[in-house]
């Protein structure tokens, strides 16, 4: 076989070169997985635990524009509530 021969059949990517890199690439993926789920809930944490702190910072605001009251009726549902 000559030399320029051995160069041409060489070219190509064989079948198990293409199933090896597939099996490598598939377990890179199932090692960052877990990973990347553990960013994506702890990013989930943080905007509840904002959420709730901006609906904290609402209800004070609330409460002091309305002189320390945070629900103006009262439970019966009559005349408005004095706290005097």
């Amino acid at each position: 076989m000559s030399y320029s021969n051995r160069l041409n059949r060489r070219r190509g990517l064989s079948l198990i070169d293409c199933l090896a890199a597939v099996v490598v690439l598939s377990m890179v993926g199932m090692t960052a997985a877990p990973t990347l789920l553990s960013v994506r809930l702890s990013k989930e944490r943080s905007v509840s635990l904002s959420n709730l702190r901006s609906i904290g910072q609402g209800g004070a605001m609330y409460a002091h524009a309305n002189q320390g009251r945070l629900f103006s009726y009262s439970w019966r549902g009559r005349e408005l509530y004095d706290a005097r």
